[in-house]
């Protein structure tokens, strides 16, 4: 909640974390649920696959002569569920972004009023070859970019989610 809280004063726990640890899949399941009584920052709010995100950045130095490491073994789903009242607009769609070491799947769709975006970022090497670098930064900018939306309320009260790299 802390973290949250640092860019989304308002927020709240609706509840208690629930935690469902399956050792025979070896996954761990977490959810949270929020409530945010004033969403609205200078008319908007961003939403952010923060988990996926972190995992998403390119190192300061892009000329290598060295193999770029990666995080192996990594397999993250993240599913963020957003409840606004009527009156926005929300794109649906969805994509896979791969290479020889990672695999970015993402999906965007709305239910009534009820955004969903689903993410997921698993690896498939501890690193990538200096002859695939370009390529695998061009994935992780564009991974960065749909690793969430910002949502922005206009003069008429619509709300239109735009896919800019999201803030922190």
């Amino acid at each position: 909640l802390n973290y949250y809280a640092d860019t989304t004063p308002t927020i709240s726990a609706d509840g208690l974390p629930q935690v469902d640890d399956n050792q025979n899949t070896n996954t761990i399941v977490i959810k949270e649920k929020y409530l945010i009584s004033e969403l609205w920052r200078d008319n908007r709010h961003s939403f952010v696959a923060d988990r996926i995100y972190a995992e998403l950045r390119k190192p300061r130095v892009s000329q290598r002569s060295a193999p770029l490491e990666v995080q192996y073994p990594l397999s993250i789903q993240q599913t963020i569920l957003i409840d606004l009242g009527p009156g926005y607009d929300f794109p649906v769609g969805s994509d896979v972004l791969s290479d020889d070491a990672l695999r970015f799947d993402y999906s965007y769709s709305k239910s009534g009023n009820q955004l969903s975006m689903y993410f997921s970022l698993k690896t498939f090497s501890d690193s990538v070859p200096t002859n695939a670098l370009q390529t695998h930064f061009q994935i992780l900018d564009k991974a960065q970019t749909l690793a969430g939306f910002e949502l922005s309320r206009g003069r008429s009260g619509v709300v239109v989610a735009s896919g800019n790299p999201p803030s922190r």
